[in-house]
């Protein structure tokens, strides 16, 4: 019986700081990978895709390839990635706390335009569905940008498929990927502490 006590212990302060850390959301800068805790998903920096083509991006996420474990996110996960940012507003003014929280996204994600007089984060969503008789899929994009001629920022989800072809490289835009969170450690203790417990209580 103390046995089975000192394993449910440990059990429970395992379940604890699991929660602990899933309770704490946080953006968390992993290099050229970028951690939204809130929605456990992992986001490659767009300048890591920067100029590639749809279809070439989409061959690098076979196995071996670059992109190996990768997905197109979808507009509903990039627009929420944006307001995790603090970047909730289509249409911000460049003095506000907003700007600042899209500064702080750019230097994360990359300026995919890499040019200090307009400041964009242009990134490609993937395929969602059918345009009209000439493309038989859609492709999407999803910009956050500023000109410094302009005053104000915003936020912007189009139809791209309109103007280049899939298999072409997409100039000054990179690819919006995603992937789920690896499991963190204590997840996998906790899984392993149950089991044992319960095989302990059968063999009793």
């Amino acid at each position: 019986m103390r046995r089975i006590s000192l394993m449910l212990k440990q059990t429970l302060a395992l379940v604890g700081l699991t929660l602990s850390l899933s309770s704490n959301a946080a953006i968390i800068d992993l290099g050229s990978i970028t951690r939204d805790t809130s929605t456990g998903l992992d986001w490659l920096d767009l300048s890591e895709t920067l100029n590639l083509s749809y279809d070439d991006v989409v061959a690098e996420m076979a196995n071996g390839g670059n992109y190996e474990g990768w997905r197109y996110a979808t507009k509903e996960e990039v627009m929420l990635l944006w307001e995790n940012f603090g970047v909730q507003s289509d249409y911000f003014h460049t003095n506000n706390q907003e700007y600042m929280n899209f500064l702080n996204t750019v230097s994360l994600l990359g300026n995919t335009l890499g040019d200090t007089s307009e400041i964009y984060d242009y990134g490609v969503l993937g395929l969602t569905g059918t345009v009209n008789s000439n493309y038989e899929d859609a492709v999407f994009s999803f910009s956050v940008g500023h000109l410094t001629t302009n005053d104000y920022a915003t936020k912007h989800y189009s139809n791209a498929t309109n103007w280049f072809y899939m298999n072409e490289p997409i100039l000054g835009a990179g690819s919006y990927l995603v992937r789920s969170v690896p499991i963190p450690t204590a997840v996998w203790l906790f899984g392993s502490a149950l089991v044992g417990l319960v095989s302990f209580k059968r063999k009793k």
